[in-house]
C-alpha cells in the first residue's frame, strides 16, 4: 500500500519514531526523520538528503509505502525503515545520504552534539529532542561535520558515502540514558525490509474484512491503526495507539472509539487503549483530559462515553479479569460526576468549559459559564447502564441493582430537566436560565436511544435525518449550515467529526430508526474514501481539514463498514 507522506506518516508499532514528510521553503518535500515524544523541541530529529559522489545534495523524489519510504534521484535511491525492534535502518544505492541537524528555531539552551565512539559508531546527543542516538556504519565511509561552540554544535551533518560496490547502510538506535550494544545487525536491509511489509500485511489480512465498499479506505484505515501504536515509556505505561502523528498523546474521549474500533479483532490491545487514562486517575475519580509520554492536563476533562464504550465492547470480547480491572475505575469516574461537578447542588453535573464536552468552541458554549448539559446526563445514565452490567457479570448483585436504580431515577430527571418539547436544552449553573442554540450538540441524547420517550425519538429523527437542518449530502454538520455561526472551517460549529457522528446513527439505531442509522453511516463511509481519515471535514464540499491522519475516523469507518455488513446480511 503507497502514503502520501504529505499528510500520512511511516512508522509502525514498536518505535517512538516516525518519517515524515515537510514543504520546505523552496517548495520540495522534505523527508525527516521525527520522533513522537511530546517532550521533544523539535520532534524533527534529521533531514535525510541523498548525496551525490562529491558530496553535493541531489534533488529527489519522495514516495512511500507502509514499510519503506523512498528518496529517488537520477543517480540512486536512499530507502528508510524501522525493524521489528524499532530500530531505524537507512541504506542508499549508487548515491550516499546526510543526516542533517538544523540550526534551531527556537531560543533556549542547546546541548546537541555528535561524536565518534570506535568501531563505526557515532554517537548523537539530540538534547533538544529529548533522546539519544547509537549510529553503527554496517557499510561505506562517514564523516562528521558539526561545528562546535564550546557547548552546543548548532548544526549537524552526518555524511555516509558508499562503498565501492555502491551501498551505504546504518542502523539507529534511540535510548534515554544508557546504551547496550543489543544487535550485532545480522539481518541487513532487505532482510528488514522484507519484515516490515510482512508485519503491516498480517495487520491488513487480520482488519475486519467489511470496507463499506471502499477496500481503499479500509486498508488506509488499517494503517492508520498500526502506525501510531508506541510501546510503554513514561507516563504511558502501556503499549499505546496515540491519536495520530499530530496529536501524539491520548485524550479521554478519542481513545474510547479507538477501543471500540479494535474490540473485535485485538481485544488485548482494545482494553489497554480503554484503560490508559485511568492509569492515571486521581484521588477525587477524575481523569485526565490529556495523557503523553511526558506531559498529563488536569485542566480539562472529557466526556464520559466510557460506559457506552465498554457496553460495546462486551459484545465483542469477554475478558472478567479486565473487566474486574476497569469496573471500580469506571465507578469512581461516574461518581466523580455527581460529587465533584454538580457545583449548584441540582443533582445535574455540568460542564465548567466546551472542552469538558469535547465539543470545544460549540456554540452551546459562546457565552462563558458553567453549564447543566443534557448530553453529559444521558453518557452518565448509559454509563451507570454499562456499570450494572459489568457487576452482574462479576457477581456483585446488589452493585448492579443499585446502578441500574441510579440511571433510571436520573433518566426520568433528565427528561424532566432538559426537553422543553421541542428539544434537549442546556441549563445555566445556579441560575438555571435556559441555553438553545443551533449546534448539534443538543440532539446528542439520542445515544439513549431505546430509553427515550418514542416522541422524542421521532423528534430527533426528523432534526437527524434527510429533512432536518444538520445532515448535508456528506454527514451531520455539527452547526447547521443556516445557523449565523456557522463556520466552514469551525472546528466544532459546522464540520461533520467521526464520533459524534457514530453516536448519532448508533443511538438512531437503538431506537429502531436503524435505516436512517445507516444512512448516516453510509455517507461517512464515503466521506473516507472521498476525503480521508481527518480530524474533520467541511459539511458541504466534504474536504478535509485539520490533521489529515487521525485515527478515530478510521475506527468509526470500520465500526461502520462492519454496521452495514451486518445490516446487508440481516437483509439477505
Amino acid at each position: 500500500m503507497k502514503i502520501d507522506l504529505t499528510t500520512m506518516v511511516l512508522s509502525r508499532p514498536n518505535t517512538w519514531l516516525e518519517i515524515v514528510g515537510r514543504r520546505e521553503p523552496g517548495g520540495e518535500l522534505g523527508i525527516y526523520l521525527s520522533t513522537l515524544q511530546s517532550d521533544a523541541r523539535p520532534r524533527e530529529i534529521f533531514r535525510v538528503l541523498p548525496l551525490g559522489e562529491r558530496g553535493d545534495v541531489l534533488a529527489a523524489e519522495p514516495e512511500a509505502t507502509a514499510a519503506v519510504a523512498t528518496l529517488r534521484a537520477a543517480e540512486g535511491t536512499v530507502e528508510l525503515l524501522f525493524d521489528r525492534e524499532g530500530r531505524t535502518r537507512i541504506r542508499s544505492e549508487g548515491v550516499g545520504f546526510r543526516l542533517f541537524r538544523p540550526e534551531p528555531r527556537e531560543a533556549g539552551y542547546q546541548a546537541d552534539y555528535p561524536f565518534e565512539i570506535g568501531g563505526g559508531r557515532i554517537q548523537v546527543n539530540a538534547y533538544r529532542s529529548a533522546k539519544q542516538y547509537m549510529i553503527t556504519v554496517l557499510e561505506g565511509k562517514y564523516a562528521i561535520d558539526a561545528p562546535w561552540d564550546g557547548v552546543t554544535c548548532r548544526t549537524i551533518a552526518l555524511d555516509f558515502a558508499p562503498s565501492a560496490d555502491g551501498s551505504a547502510e546504518i542502523a539507529m538506535e534511540a535510548f534515554d540514558s544508557s546504551w547496550e550494544m543489543s544487535s550485532t545487525y545480522e539481518d541487513r536491509f532487505t532482510a528488514c525490509k522484507a519484515e516490515a511489509e510482512s508485519a503491516f500485511e498480517r495487520w491488513l489480512q487480520a482488519t475486519p474484512a467489511p470496507d463499506g465498499g471502499y477496500p481503499e479506505t479500509r486498508a488506509r484505515s488499517a494503517y492508520a491503526l498500526y502506525a501510531p501504536i508506541v510501546p510503554p515509556h513514561g507516563l504511558l505505561g502501556r503499549k499505546t495507539l496515540l491519536i495520530s502523528s499530530g496529536f501524539n498523546g491520548v485524550w479521554s474521549w478519542d481513545h474510547a472509539f479507538n477501543a471500540m474500533g479494535l474490540a473485535g479483532w485485538q481485544p488485548d490491545m482494545a482494553w489497554d487503549q480503554l484503560l490508559a487514562p485511568f492509569d492515571h486517575q486521581d484521588e477525587y475519580g477524575a481523569i485526565p483530559d490529556v495523557v503523553k509520554n511526558r506531559e498529563i492536563v488536569w485542566n480539562f476533562v472529557k466526556p464520559p462515553v466510557h460506559g457506552w464504550a465498554l457496553r460495546h465492547m462486551l459484545r465483542k470480547t469477554d475478558r472478567l479479569d479486565r473487566l474486574a480491572e476497569l469496573y471500580p475505575k469506571l465507578s469512581s469516574w461516574t461518581n466523580w460526576w455527581f460529587r465533584y461537578r454538580d457545583y449548584g447542588g441540582s443533582g445535574f453535573p455540568q460542564y465548567n468549559h466546551g472542552n469538558d464536552s469535547g465539543w470545544d468552541n460549540a456554540t452551546v458554549f459562546a457565552v462563558p459559564g458553567a453549564l447543566e448539559a443534557p448530553d453529559l446526563s444521558a453518557f452518565l445514565i448509559i454509563q451507570m447502564d454499562a456499570l450494572a452490567e459489568a457487576a452482574d457479570r462479576l457477581g456483585r448483585a446488589d452493585e448492579a441493582a443499585n446502578w441500574r436504580n441510579r440511571s433510571e431515577e436520573h433518566l426520568s430527571r433528565m427528561l424532566e430537566r432538559f426537553w422543553d418539547g421541542d428539544m434537549f436544552v442546556f441549563r445555566r449553573v445556579g441560575t438555571g436560565e435556559i441555553v438553545r442554540t443551533a449546534s448539534l450538540l443538543h440532539w446528542m441524547p439520542v445515544i439513549l436511544g431505546a430509553k427515550l420517550p418514542q416522541p422524542i425519538v421521532k423528534r430527533m429523527a426528523h432534526m437527524l435525518g434527510p429533512k432536518g437542518p444538520f445532515l448535508t449530502d456528506w454527514g451531520l454538520a455539527t452547526e447547521q449550515p443556516a445557523s449565523e455561526y456557522y463556520e466552514t472551517d469551525g472546528y466544532w460549529r459546522g464540520p461533520i467529526w467521526a464520533p459524534v457522528t457514530y453516536i448519532a446513527a448508533s443511538g438512531l439505531a437503538d431506537a429502531g430508526e436503524g435505516e436512517l442509522a445507516r444512512e448516516i453511516g453510509r455517507r461517512f463511509l464515503r466521506l473516507c474514501a472521498h476525503s480521508g481519515l481527518a480530524e474533520n471535514y467541511d459539511p458541504i464540499t466534504g474536504e478535509a481539514y485539520r490533521d489529515k491522519f487521525h485515527t478515530w475516523p478510521a475506527s468509526v469507518f470500520q465500526l461502520f463498514a462492519a454496521d452495514e455488513a451486518t445490516a446487508t446480511a440481516g437483509r439477505g
